[in-house]
């Protein structure tokens, strides 16, 4: 496992730990989200990520059902295909929920949102080919372990578990 610390434009830092056979492409779009691909597979999807910090007004703090529901809005506004799974739960970050599409001209599209009650991480699978079902665990697996660090360097997703308490 290779330990990564990503520094999207004025979003905070991310860190990452990708699997052997991943690889980041950020700067093959240097405006675009946080990608990375894994050159393991025959035919890789873009693991996208994204970051958005909370500015003030009410903390968010958002259910298991309602990152949920994030997700699934989202791939319905992609026009993603047909719904075919969500799931929720804990993550490294907090908490987190996920909608899995499917369809003909996209045959695997997963979104996730997670949040610590205050912060959030989008992350987006999207294969355009038939996936690797090793790729597809190591997605999730690195989307799980995705941690966000404050704009003053400190480490926040475990903080986000705690804070719940």
């Amino acid at each position: 496992m290779r330990e990564r610390r990503l520094s999207p434009k004025k979003r905070g830092q991310i860190h990452v730990v990708l699997p052997e056979g991943w690889r980041d492409y950020s700067a093959d779009n240097p405006d675009g989200p946080t990608t990375f691909l894994r050159d393991a597979s025959e035919v890789s999807g873009a693991l996208q990520i994204s970051v958005a910090l909370h500015n003030g007004g009410p903390l968010p703090n958002p259910s298991k059902e309602d990152l949920v529901d994030m997700a699934s809005s989202v791939g319905y506004e992609m026009q993603a295909g047909k719904l075919v799974e969500t799931a929720n739960g804990e993550c490294a970050f907090g908490l987190l929920g996920s909608a899995t599409f499917h369809s003909t001209t996209m045959p695997h599209t997963r979104i996730w949102y997670l949040s610590d009650g205050q912060d959030f991480v989008m992350a987006t699978h999207i294969c355009a080919d038939v996936i690797d079902p090793q790729e597809l665990s190591e997605a999730g697996e690195i989307v799980k372990g995705l941690v966000l660090q404050s704009r003053s360097g400190g480490l926040l997703g475990r903080l986000g578990q705690l804070w719940r308490r």
